[in-house]
């Protein structure tokens, strides 16, 4: 494909791409096409902006372009295949590599958010908020400060509008929602944390929902079609199945059953009441028509009064948030989206003005996995992508609604289509244009063939219907299960792919299926004993290299991490990166605790007995224990340290402790490193000693420069700062679904495919609101969980398809089932793709 072709402006162009296809490259490609039109200067280079979703993939898409542009510039094979296709000749490439080094702070590919960050900077003075603000992404600790400020100023007494807020609060957990729980507390800050993650602006709560009046009314409208089924005498020719009298008597206790959910009061009738006078049947349907909209109005206040105290809750929080943005320059990352969205919308030009402020004039736009792009983002970036439009530039977009796994943090796949066909109608057809990848360059043949062959099962009508019935369940209405199957079959459209010509030269690739139905702790005991040897012999077999097993939590991944430890196969997960799991860094952590206050003879302990004192010269082991065990020392415990082991206290300790408060936490924590070598006693751990020393270097660059400083930031979350995984590692690597994402492995093990769908618990409405989603609910609400449920079933299936397609040579695949009846519980992903490999003919229990 040769990109530099299509060179009508102003451009909308947008590359669907598959697993393994390559968009990274053609991403690179792209840029490249783009420089090729533009003699090189840093001006020109601000033209260009590409966007991608983290930091990861941003520095690895700038090594990407400097390569190729290197390749190209040395006339390399694989930079004339370059060349060929962007036209950049290799003096151009040169030229453009020196610019690009010499002005590297206008080499734009960066994050969306950190883009939209630089809008927020740029309009601060506008919007009101301080020059210095400060980003934080400690959204938990930040509400929940906010929160204790509330508490705060809480007068508790029943006149305080906030001691109300409080009770209301409390009485919308306990009794309204019937939630539980041994510190409630707890349970209503998670509820305001939930809310406001879903609400991506400003909310008001309104007025408090009138549920006595429309209880009352309800009961009155019951009582009146009681009476009247009374009156008539027709209460034996009501269907027993459906309808009892104390449906009516007690509408409130019995409002989820299926009387109240009929077309007409005929479907409660039985055969025998065909003599029944028609004025008769009418009066009556009357008035149950009355008692269904009644109970529809009860069950929507009650799902709003539900939520209510939150709302109210949340619109103070809020409040909160601006006063700490505005007293101290705070604000929660990710939470300037919708405050560049609004400010944007209010005023014309906004474009124009954005550039303006931001110093530069961007001609093209570039964005990466655009299938994840929130709705909140699409809208803070497109002022800016018109402007370009209306200037000639182009927009060139890159994704695959298949690998759409975001949805829980506001990624909307419906956009990629949408900008296609809806937005920027000044652009001329001809300057539209859209193609699909369809060759994948990442696996060997067998492992395509595979997925080619299970996911266009799911294109199938037929087959998607009844997938779509498993999913939803037979009690839901066919037109749900049909607008379910469509969407799986629309998203699974251009699944098939093709062999790259290397690959398919080379042949071979290993699919393995494992097929399980046990209870839950049975499953668990066969999946590990099946895993350990699988993965030993794989183990062996590689040279302790290129094994990836896939979970779906966290919490999988750690058992998982427990089963390959105990058999002595060494693993990595995503926590074994933090620096928190590393014994080592505790210690030296407890020694600096320790020294910013000598008394803490806790502190001194732990560094003690930790792996930072043993091996020190004059200090064995056994003498350390036994003063240790002795206890008959009084505090503070490093003077008694000190008296039994003067050579240790003169050579490591005091020298430190009058280094205290005279140099910054870095230089001290660097001299600490340096007396007791610890790079040299412990090799093996420099990766984390070294990121500890970045960690402390960071934090007093952003002004945090005393000891106690930093000990309050690593206890508040430093440290969950994680090191960089090497290319190489000789260890299995254990991690989500969602962390594997662009990345590829040799060999993949996806142990547990038991995900279940859970029921979501609020919705957001369309005016900006929210509602509980707790069962009954009126026809509106029932529709809003069946769309969540039909977006969570979708991306379920797109987490099965990127876990399938990471693999480069071998792939493991388990269907782990759980049984009912005669058969398995359809609730769970694992019934739905052993359905898939049945329908293909593959051996499944």
């Amino acid at each position: 494909m040769s990109l530099q072709k299509q060179t009508t402006y102003p451009q909308i162009y947008y590359l669907r791409a598959s697993a393994g296809a390559g968009k990274t490259y053609q991403l690179t490609v792209r840029f490249l096409s783009l420089l090729k039109r533009m003699k090189p200067s840093a001006e020109a280079l601000r033209q260009i902006v590409a966007i991608t979703f983290t930091n990861r993939a941003a520095a690895e898409m700038k090594e990407r372009i400097i390569l190729a542009l290197k390749q190209i510039a040395l006339e390399e094979e694989e930079g004339k295949n370059l060349a060929q296709e962007t036209g950049l000749r290799p003096q151009d490439a040169s030229a453009w590599l020196d610019t690009i080094l010499a002005h590297f702070s206008d080499f734009h590919v960066r994050t969306i958010d950190s883009l939209v960050y630089a809008l927020l900077r740029a309009f601060s003075l506008e919007m009101g908020l301080r020059p210095d603000l400060e980003v934080t992404f400690d959204q938990k600790a930040i509400l929940n400060r906010c929160f204790d400020r509330l508490l705060s100023h809480t007068d508790w007494g029943e006149g305080d509008q906030l001691y109300q807020l409080l009770s209301d609060l409390l009485e919308t957990y306990l009794n309204i929602e019937e939630a539980g729980g041994m510190v409630v507390e707890k349970g209503i800050r998670k509820r305001l944390q939930e809310l406001y993650e879903k609400a991506d602006g400003p909310v008001s709560a309104g007025p408090q929902p009138d549920l006595s009046s429309a209880e009352e009314r309800l009961r009155v409208t019951a009582q009146k079609l009681r009476l009247g089924i009374e009156k008539q005498g027709i209460e034996d020719y009501l269907h027993k199945g459906v309808f009892k009298p104390s449906y009516l008597q007690e509408p409130l206790v019995h409002l989820g059953r299926a009387f109240f959910e009929k077309a007409s009061f005929n479907n409660i009738l039985t055969k025998k009441a065909q003599g029944i006078e028609g004025d008769v049947i009418s009066q009556l349907d009357t008035l149950y028509q009355e008692l269904k909209n009644d109970r529809k109005e009860y069950l929507l206040l009650l799902a709003l009064a539900r939520v209510h105290a939150y709302m109210r809750a949340l619109e103070k929080l809020q409040g909160e948030i601006r006063g700490l943005s505005e007293r101290e320059g705070l604000i929660l990352g990710g939470g300037w989206h919708s405050l560049v969205k609004e400010f944007l919308q209010k005023g014309q030009d906004a474009g124009t003005y954005a550039f303006v402020k931001l110093g530069s004039g961007v001609q093209h736009f570039l964005i990466d996995e655009f299938q994840d792009t929130s709705r909140p983002q699409w809208d803070a970036l497109l002022p800016l992508v018109e402007e370009s439009l209306s200037k000639g530039g182009s927009f060139f977009y890159v994704g695959d609604v298949k690998q759409a796994i975001y949805g829980w943090r506001g990624g909307d796949w419906r956009l990629f289509e949408e900008v296609a066909k809806d937005y920027f109608h000044s652009v001329p057809p001809q300057g539209r244009k859209g193609e699909t990848l369809a060759v994948n360059y990442r696996s060997l043949p067998q492992i395509v063939e595979f997925n080619n062959e299970l996911y266009p099962l799911l294109t199938d009508e037929n087959f998607g219907e009844r997938v779509a019935e498993m999913i939803l369940g037979t009690k839901i209405g066919k037109e749900w299960k049909i607008v379910l199957s469509q969407l799986i079959g629309n998203n699974f459209e251009d699944v098939e792919q093709k062999v790259a010509p290397h690959l398919q030269e080379r042949g071979g690739g290993t699919i393995t299926i494992a097929s399980f139905v046990a209870q839950v702790e049975e499953l668990r005991q066969e999946v590990r004993g099946r895993l350990i040897g699988e993965v030993r012999e794989v183990w062996d077999k590689r040279e302790k290299k290129g094994i990836a097993i896939l979970v779906r939590s966290n919490r999988e991944a750690e058992d998982i991490a427990t089963w390959l430890m105990a058999e002595g196969i060494p693993v990595v997960t995503e926590n074994s990166l933090r620096l928190r799991s590393s014994d080592l860094i505790k210690g030296l952590v407890a020694f600096l605790r320790f020294l910013e206050y000598p008394l803490d003879d806790l502190s001194f302990w732990g560094s003690a007995t930790s792996r930072l004192f043993r091996g020190l010269p004059d200090l064995s082991q056994e003498a350390l224990e036994a003063f240790l065990a002795e206890g008959r020392w009084q505090p503070p415990l490093y003077k008694a340290f000190e008296k039994r082991f003067s050579a240790i206290s003169e050579g490591f300790i005091r020298p430190l402790l009058a280094r205290v408060g005279f140099v910054t936490p870095y230089d001290l924590t660097r001299e600490v490193v340096e007396r007791f070598r610890l790079l040299e006693r412990f090799a093996e751990e420099a990766v984390f000693i070294y990121q500890f020393l970045e960690l402390i270097f960071q934090t007093e660059a952003k002004g945090q420069r005393s000891l106690s400083h930093f000990l309050q930031f690593w206890a508040e979350g430093g440290m969950e700062e994680k090191i960089g995984l090497p290319e190489e590692i000789s260890a299995v690597r254990i991690l989500t679904i969602h962390k594997a994402k662009g990345l590829e492995f040799p060999v993949v093990f996806i142990p547990f495919t038991n995900w279940g769908l859970e029921s979501p618990r609020m919705a957001r409405l369309d005016d900006g609101g929210f509602a509980n989603l707790k069962k009954p609910l009126p026809d509106l609400l029932e529709s809003k969980r069946l769309s969540m449920m039909i977006n969570s079933a979708l991306e379920t299936l797109n987490l099965l398809y990127v876990a399938t397609t990471r693999a480069e040579e071998e792939l493991y695949l388990y269907v782990t089932c759980l049984p009912r009846g005669e058969g398995v519980n359809t609730g769970y992903l694992s019934a739905w793709l052993r359905e898939m490999l049945i329908q293909k003919g593959w051996p499944v229990s």
